[in-house]
C-alpha cells in the first residue's frame, strides 16, 4: 500500500498555497520526510534552489519514489516482470520507460489525489509538513 505524498515550494507563504509534484510510495516523515533532509544536507549540499529544480521543474510527471535512491544514477522510471526487482535510481513518471504528462499537485487538488503529507519549502530554507490526519488519527 503506497503513502501518498507531494514536493512543493509555497508560492504563498502566507496562505499554505503551494504547487510541486506528485511522490507515490512511502511519502511519511520517516520515508520522504527523512530522504529530503539527507538529499538537502547531503546530495545536493544544502543548495534548496537545485533541489527543487532537480525534484520539482526537471520531473514534471512526479515520482514513484526517491527514497533510498541513488541520485548519482539517471532518474528513470523501469518496468520489471519480477516484484523483486530493487533499482537503485531515482524513480520518476517522466523518463525511461514511462513518460506521462505533467501533473502539477497544488493546495486544490493534493486532498483530492490522495496526498496524505506534503512537504512544503520556502526560501528560507525552511521545511513545513503538512499533514491530513487530525490530531484524533481521522483523515
Amino acid at each position: 500500500m503506497s503513502t501518498r505524498g507531494a514536493i512543493v515550494r509555497f508560492t504563498n507563504c502566507e496562505t499554505t498555497e503551494f504547487a510541486g509534484r506528485y511522490h507515490h510510495w512511502d511519502s511519511y516523515p520517516a520515508g520522504l520526510g527523512a530522504t529530503l533532509w539527507g538529499l538537502y544536507h547531503g546530495y545536493f549540499g544544502k543548495n534548496l534552489r537545485r533541489m527543487l529544480e532537480v525534484l520539482i521543474d526537471e520531473h514534471p510527471a512526479g515520482w514513484a519514489t526517491i527514497n533510498r535512491k541513488d541520485f548519482y544514477q539517471v532518474p528513470g522510471f523501469h518496468e520489471f516482470s519480477s516484484p523483486h526487482v530493487v533499482t537503485h535510481n531515482p524513480e520518476c513518471y517522466c523518463h525511461g520507460d514511462r513518460s506521462e504528462e505533467r501533473w502539477l499537485i497544488t493546495d486544490n487538488n493534493a486532498a483530492d489525489v490522495g496526498c496524505e503529507y506534503v512537504y512544503g519549502f520556502d526560501e528560507g530554507p525552511t521545511l513545513v509538513v503538512l499533514s491530513s490526519y487530525c490530531a484524533d488519527g481521522t483523515r
